[in-house]
């Protein structure tokens, strides 16, 4: 079984780890409230601009930012798939 876990977890971990405000990053992002929740949950996909942004709140390269984006959206398919293949053929 593949697990997918979104961009904005690691966003959400650095977030507490430095005490940053959301509204920082959300600013910083130029996202809304529910973008950036968006985003956290990892219904909006990470660009590169917006990897550059977090880099230089968090004075980190953007891509980790970025690699971490390309492995959530690879095994999000892959989850996806398994999914449509269970529900195909539940047994």
């Amino acid at each position: 079984n593949n697990v997918a876990i979104p961009t904005g977890e690691l966003i959400k971990d650095i977030l507490l780890n430095n005490s940053v405000p959301e509204i920082v990053v959300q600013n910083a992002l130029n996202l809304n409230q529910i973008d950036f929740f968006n985003l956290i949950e990892g219904d909006l996909q990470l660009s590169v601009q917006m990897a550059e942004n977090l880099a230089k709140i968090f004075v980190d390269s953007p891509s980790i930012f970025i690699n971490w984006e390309k492995s959530y959206r690879k095994k999000l398919a892959l989850v996806n798939q398994e999914n449509a293949a269970f529900v195909l053929d539940p047994a």
